[in-house]
């Protein structure tokens, strides 16, 4: 459901019925290049498989780092299924960057980082990666990377387990997604009057914007039985937007950096 090629599912496809609450990949997208930037980039080398996944992810980093002058970017494109790697690596040497934004899923990551780290005329100061970095099959591959050059190796990732300001005990991955999704549908069909899936996907953003801030359905129902009253459910995480084409504005991401077992925090 995070997938860029479903930011262009238009009503045409689905008749307007189709939302998100979980961060997309074009949220993390602009998370990747505000690290980049943060971290003081000069130079930026995207290094994707060239497949369905990674293009989009690519073409949207790119396009966020374009509105900084100051950061040269170029891209290079993996053949999907590709073993031999050297032409690539040769061409990422001979661009040159100080920074390598690594971008696909776990496996492809994986072999990217350990194919790069293997090159000596490939110094990146730091590489970031989108969160499928993670995946537990990448393990052992990141654990046999230098530890140098895993050092130098930072990912993002939508925060998934609510933060201790939740005041919940344990924790429930995606716990805050799920909720604002039951949420968000209930207080639709409770503004609208109605369970007709038209009318509840006609209010889904209104009922998360613009009105009198409330965080729980009990919270927000109460409100709109006050009469003329418009509520902005925010959601356990505080921040709960959706747009218009049914996708969430805002999200939190965590940092992470990978310990020796290969495992993140």
């Amino acid at each position: 459901a995070t997938a860029i090629s479903l930011d262009d599912f238009t009503d045409d496809d689905d008749d307007g019925l189709f939302f998100r609450s979980v961060a997309t990949d074009s949220l993390q997208a602009t998370a990747i290049a505000t690290e980049a930037e943060r971290d003081g980039a000069g130079s930026v080398i995207i290094v994707h498989v060239d497949d369905a996944y990674g293009e989009p992810y690519a073409a949207a980093v790119d396009d966020e780092l374009a509105d900084s002058p100051s950061i040269q970017v170029a891209t290079v494109a993996v053949p999907f299924g590709d073993d031999d790697l050297e032409d690539d690596l040769s061409e990422i040497a001979a661009i040159g960057a100080d920074t390598g934004i690594v971008l696909g899923n776990g496996p492809d990551i994986a072999r990217l980082l350990e194919a790069i780290s293997m090159r000596d005329d490939i110094e990146f100061d730091q590489i970031i990666v989108n969160d499928a970095a993670r995946a537990a099959s990448s393990r052992p591959v990141i654990a046999a990377l230098d530890p140098d050059f895993r050092s130098r190796i930072t990912g993002l990732s939508p925060q998934i387990v609510l933060p201790d300001s939740a005041n919940v005990d344990g924790d429930m991955p995606f716990a805050s997604q799920v909720e604002d999704c039951v949420n968000l549908i209930a207080l639709a069909a409770a503004q609208g009057r109605s369970d007709a899936p038209e009318t509840i996907a006609s209010q889904m953003a209104s009922v998360s914007s613009g009105g009198d801030p409330c965080r729980t359905f009990q919270e927000c129902v109460t409100l709109l039985a006050e009469e003329d009253n418009q509520i902005n459910y925010d959601g356990p995480n505080r921040i709960t937007e959706l747009a218009r084409d049914g996708d969430p504005l805002r999200a939190f991401f965590d940092r992470f950096e990978f310990r020796t077992d290969g495992s993140s925090d």
